[in-house]
């Protein structure tokens, strides 16, 4: 074989080996910076996209009405819906606030379980009666009223309680959680409820809703 033809071989084998190096090297940047990509959009959704995408899902009674009633306890049910791809865990309900649009408003988040007032360090310090009313209106979620013998008023430093915990949401469950409030307030007024969830995966939504005294 002349020299000439070994050297065309050399040039063919040498160009072949350039190249397949240079695909290696592309193939492993590319795939380098696929995955940085990937990770960087993961973390960009966990910081900024989660409230917006309405993975847990509110709903309730937009508004409640009552007649020139100015102290009073009503239930709210909340129902929670798992929209997320996987379980939650660590699901709360928290009331943020209530806002009167006019006059004062004094308001306190209760617990309520069987018909016991719980107070912050979950002993039952009061009964909730349907039979006998007495001057605190107590109105259950299913309409029926009843009433509370206890000065929520003067003690509510000692019940106050705003966080309801929920605990883990499978994927796709509906889950009904109960709040209970008292007000007392000016009347007439409006008032606004606001409502968050949170849980361990930094999932959240807020919700407003409305009591209205007349």
């Amino acid at each position: 074989m002349s020299e000439k033809a070994v050297s065309q071989i050399l040039s063919a084998v040498l160009l072949v080996a350039v190249a397949v190096v240079a695909s290696t090297m592309f193939y492993i940047w590319f795939t380098g910076l696929q995955s940085q990509t990937q990770e960087d959009v993961g973390e960009s959704v966990k910081k900024t996209g989660l409230r917006k995408i309405g993975e847990i899902g509110i709903s309730t009674i937009p508004e409640y009405y009552f007649q020139n009633e100015s102290e009073f306890i009503q239930e709210i049910a909340i129902r929670l819906e798992n929209r997320w791809i996987a379980e939650l865990s660590g699901v709360y309900v928290r009331i943020l606030e209530l806002r009167a649009m006019s006059g004062s408003l004094d308001w306190a988040s209760l617990q309520v379980k069987d018909l016991q007032l719980f107070n912050r360090s979950g002993s039952a310090i009061a009964s909730i009666n349907c039979s006998n009313l007495g001057a605190l209106r107590y109105y259950t979620k299913m309409g029926e009223m009843c009433s509370l013998d206890y000065d929520v008023y003067a003690k509510k430093r000692e019940i106050h309680t705003p966080t309801y915990y929920v605990g883990n949401l499978r994927k796709d469950e509906i889950r009904e959680v109960t709040a209970v409030i008292y007000v007392n307030a000016t009347i007439p007024n409006d008032i606004a409820l606001k409502l968050y969830v949170g849980s361990d995966q930094g999932l959240e939504a807020e919700k407003t809703i409305w009591l209205r005294i007349r």
